[in-house]
């Protein structure tokens, strides 16, 4: 680890330390949200693109939307891997058409505008083969098909709401939510000193593992970057961060239609936890088809499927003075002046995304304050609330 990385994980041990106090949150839960984390849009589909989100087994997250596991994926490689409950009386029964009526429902489920069975997916399968059948099969092998999908085959339910959301994976909470939640959200402060705050994290649900991927700041502005780092006093900083609005909101993927709220209106339910939990507990060829992925590769033990977020916490209405020990010469004064604007330890939010405003005053005994502030209405996003798998979906 390189003195840069060695600085940066011990402040951002602290950092964790001092939110997770200041906030009152669970550090057997809280994982540390970093980078630029201000919503830009403030829109249902950016919590969305949050809450999808497989966390690492970190106590921080760096959010890079093209690098992260997706629960939406995963879950569909999932269900789309598993046997139909109903399949091998369908091929009896069907036998050479059997692919025929598969294709054809698969077809059929990608519609997300199905019509009056929309709302009840085990009748969604039956209308579909009734329909295919009036054209392919005789009356006989009909009414044998539709009592045979009469029972309830979790699995082809769970394939129907996937292919019906059309790649739109909704989650139960919303931008109209995350508003709601923020108003009736309380004022926070966070203190932190480098020179007494504990960089102990051990006691936390990732045993205190940490992803380091930025130095103080956001961007390099130079080559002397690393140096400008390097020349702060790493135990000489004092942070205060003052949040007009704390708030925490759950949220969980949509499994149905029931009491939907207006936003969600448009969004097929794409959820099914009876199948997810049929494939974690049946490692067998029965469930599971003998293609990737497999049982291992999910809910083993270096599956891709170990934890989920179920919330999110936000600030808003931010103010946060820094003050460091950092010997700066003159002629890099301006440098690191635009540094800070560039984004900087600990929220790394350029100026003027999401409200931000960055100030940096030079004193003459080697001191320097910056101060920071984002309006209200600008959103960020400090933690994510993390969560066994076994533990949500048993």
């Amino acid at each position: 680890m390189s003195a840069t990385e060695d600085k940066m994980k011990d402040l951002n041990q602290q950092w964790y330390h001092a939110v997770v106090t200041g906030l009152d949150v669970d550090p057997e839960t809280f994982q540390l949200a970093q980078g630029s984390t201000s919503l830009g849009g403030y829109t249902s589909q950016e919590i969305w693109d949050f809450l999808d989100v497989i966390p690492p087994a970190t106590v921080n997250n760096y959010y890079q939307p093209g690098g992260l596991n997706r629960f939406s994926n995963v879950y569909g490689g999932v269900i789309n891997n598993l046997n139909s409950q109903t399949d091998d009386a369908m091929k009896k029964l069907l036998k050479d058409k059997y692919v025929k009526w598969t294709q054809y429902r698969q077809d059929e489920s990608k519609d997300p505008k199905s019509g009056e069975y929309k709302e009840d997916y085990s009748d969604f399968q039956l209308v579909k083969f009734s329909k295919w059948a009036r054209n392919n099969v005789d009356k006989d092998i009909q009414t044998s098909g539709e009592t045979i999908l009469k029972q309830v085959d979790i699995v082809s339910v769970a394939v129907d709401k996937w292919f019906s959301a059309n790649g739109k994976y909704a989650y139960t909470a919303t931008a109209n939510s995350l508003q709601a939640s923020l108003n009736a959200g309380v004022s926070k402060s966070i203190q932190m000193d480098s020179e007494t705050e504990s960089t102990s994290t051990s006691n936390t649900w990732a045993k205190g593992s940490m992803e380091i991927s930025q130095g103080f700041f956001s961007t390099k502005v130079s080559a002397d970057w690393e140096k400008l780092t390097n020349s702060i006093d790493k135990e000489s900083i004092q942070i205060k961060a003052d949040f007009k609005q704390f708030t925490v909101l759950p949220a969980s993927p949509l499994s149905t239609n029931a009491g939907l709220i207006e936003e969600l209106q448009d969004y097929s339910p794409w959820y099914e936890s009876e199948a997810l939990l049929l494939a974690k507990n049946h490692n067998d060829k029965k469930v599971w088809r003998d293609r990737v992925p497999s049982w291992s590769d999910v809910f083993g033990s270096n599956g891709s499927l170990k934890r989920v977020i179920t919330g999110l916490a936000f600030v808003d209405g931010i103010s946060i003075t820094l003050k460091l020990k950092v010997d700066i010469e003159d002629k890099h004064k301006d440098e690191f002046a635009a540094s800070i604007k560039g984004g900087y330890f600990p929220f790394f939010s350029a100026e003027g995304e999401g409200g931000w405003v960055h100030e940096t005053n030079f004193k003459d005994n080697g001191e320097v304050t910056i101060t920071s502030t984002s309006q209200l209405g600008n959103p960020n996003i400090i933690g994510f609330i993390v969560k066994p798998f076994d533990e949500v979906y048993s």
